[in-house]
């Protein structure tokens, strides 16, 4: 098991690739990543600790996050915090005075995080590509780059993406699965993929919030196909034995699509 800056990972199998769009590699400058970086750590650990203490998910948690241990439990209270975005607005409450206000609208923002299972279709350095419901978004990472995150795609894996100044990033943590994909299940998630890139890739806060609330309200109401939902399970199981010893189990959220029992 190896653990990384962002990634937690998980062991796997190795995937077949599928069309590409031929997008080079970005290496964004270093300043501009590490502002960002601190300014989005600071804010979501912040959060991290008051959901925490509202909620009780672990017996103990304190930033920096700087070992496995603290790495598990982090990700562990984020499941609870993006799951109830009624704690943004009580954090506000409580420590607004704290902060400037354009640290109030970027979390206020955040209510739209998306969260859970979606495709990392590719990876250009400190940018990937993920599919997820119809919509395609291109989102970066501050730290770690993708390709060093997530190494093999197409992979379906379990992450959240939030709007930041302006662009879509990464909201954390992110798990690497390898999904096994093969002859139909390919052909398949090509097909997707064209039809997503046909309508345009979002690249913008503001358009990821709109669609972001679009995918959240149909997964609540009707769920997520099978596949994504044995990835989300195979997570929710491999995080909750992680931090038996430390958090309260994590209870799913999502259900396998209507149309597929």
């Amino acid at each position: 098991m190896e653990v990384v800056e962002a990634c937690v990972s998980k062991a796997g199998w190795f995937l077949r690739t599928v069309e590409k769009t031929g997008r080079e590699t970005v290496n964004l400058p270093f300043e501009y990543k590490s502002r960002r970086y601190d300014r989005l750590e600071n804010l979501r650990n912040a959060l991290l600790v008051y959901a925490n203490a509202n909620l009780g998910t672990c017996g103990y948690f304190e930033p920096p996050i700087d070992s496995d241990q603290t790495m598990y439990r982090a990700f562990r209270i984020s499941l609870d915090l993006w799951d109830d975005p009624s704690l943004i607005d009580g954090f506000i409450r409580a420590f607004g005075q704290d902060y400037p206000d354009s640290d109030i609208d970027m979390l206020r923002g955040w209510k739209e995080t998306l969260s859970g299972p979606m495709f990392c279709m590719e990876t250009f350095g400190d940018k990937a590509l993920f599919m997820c419901d119809g919509y395609v978004f291109e989102a970066v990472s501050y730290g770690r780059q993708w390709d060093d995150m997530i190494p093999y795609t197409p992979d379906l894996v379990i992450t959240s993406l939030l709007p930041f100044e302006g662009e879509i990033a990464l909201g954390g943590f992110t798990t690497k699965h390898f999904s096994p994909l093969n002859g139909p299940g390919l052909m398949r998630i090509n097909a997707e993929y064209r039809e997503a890139l046909d309508r345009g890739i979002i690249d913008d806060a503001r358009r990821f919030c709109e669609a972001s609330g679009k995918i959240r309200a149909d997964r609540k109401k009707h769920g997520i196909e099978i596949n994504a939902w044995s990835v989300y399970m195979e997570c929710i199981d491999w995080i909750n034995d992680m931090t038996e010893d430390s958090c309260f189990p994590y209870e799913a959220t999502l259900r396998i699509r209507d149309e597929e029992f």
